[in-house]
């Protein structure tokens, strides 16, 4: 019985995200290439590089790059000295390689998999499991965000009336907090064997859990900054304070769908199509800075990762 309901619920979330990542491409077909000409999607990548600015701002999303992923080197650096004392060129292959690996995983939750190949195979389980609280931290800033960017999407971009369910949202904030840094205290709300994942969180006093949430909101702050320069860069006429509305929830969205990184692409342009689309018409512009935040932060992360791997001397019998 028990192996037929677990057949019927991975069947599910395989029909989920089959279905998701489906209609994610259908809506970029629809908006692109039924509502608009092609042409255009294709123009705004040509306008934007003759642009007198193209290279200008496109140099500040790449120093943006370099921080982003710098900080989270040194988040991994910082986290994995727990177990093992490695370098920060190190803790960078480590972090790019884990991209290549998590492009074919739902989440990149693989990532960790090829993080851990630059570690003693006597710490590779335990490296897995403590760096569950850097992933938390990265998934509490993104929640804490994206909540107060849904409330205010409401407030400006709708017209439902949500002021009870937006003091709901408000409350699921201090919530995600107070779990975050007391977790390891209160193992008895939790299963057996999710409180041996939640053991990770032991390896960390509330002042290093308070560091890892800064570097997880600054690099959050990356990668806000380095979309809103994109949409600058294709033509896309949007204020801050709309930015920092909408943004937050494209974000929030990307991160609770699952998905595979090698087809984010599609609900990463959905998403953004749909929220962006509130102030500006200019869907080709939407799609095409939402494709180069992907190239640039997933997708030539991944092929230096692939260099990365290529050159790692990891023998078979490793694992």
């Amino acid at each position: 019985m028990k192996t037929n309901l677990a057949k019927y619920d991975a069947f599910l979330i395989l029909f989920v995200k089959s279905l998701v990542i489906c209609l994610s491409f259908w809506f970029i077909y629809h908006r692109i290439f039924i509502s608009q000409d092609f042409a255009q999607f294709e123009s705004a990548f040509k306008n934007a590089f003759l642009a007198p600015t193209f290279f200008p701002l496109l140099s500040v999303v790449c120093i943006l790059f370099l921080i982003n992923w710098g900080t989270e080197a040194y988040k991994w650096k910082m986290i994995i000295k727990k177990l093992q004392i490695i370098s920060f060129p190190q803790s960078f292959k480590a972090v790019f390689s884990g991209i290549t690996v998590g492009l074919f995983t739902p989440n990149r939750v693989g990532e960790y998999g090829g993080r851990i190949i630059y570690l003693n195979r006597s710490n590779r389980t335990n490296a897995v499991v403590i760096a569950i609280a850097g992933n938390l931290s990265q998934l509490l800033t993104t929640l804490v965000f994206g909540i107060l960017g849904v409330i205010f999407y409401y407030l400006y971009f709708s017209q439902l009336n949500i002021g009870f369910i937006s003091l709901v949202l408000l409350l699921i904030i201090p919530i995600c907090f107070f779990l975050f840094f007391n977790i390891r205290k209160i193992p008895v709300l939790f299963g057996s064997k999710i409180e041996k994942y939640l053991r990770a969180f032991a390896f960390f006093s509330n002042l290093e859990l308070i560091k890892l949430v800064f570097l997880s909101t600054l690099r959050y702050l990356m990668f806000f900054l380095q979309f809103y320069i994109l949409l600058l860069i294709f033509k896309i006429e949007i204020q801050i304070l709309d930015a920092l509305v909408l943004l937050p929830v494209i974000f929030l969205v990307i991160s609770v769908i699952p998905t595979f990184a090698l087809v984010e692409w599609g609900v990463r342009g959905s998403a953004a199509l749909f929220f962006v689309g509130a102030v500006s018409s200019n869907s080709a512009g939407i799609l095409a800075a939402a494709t180069m935040l992907w190239l640039i932060n997933i997708a030539f992360p991944a092929l230096l990762g692939v260099m990365f791997i290529a050159n790692h001397k990891l023998s078979i019998n490793e694992y």
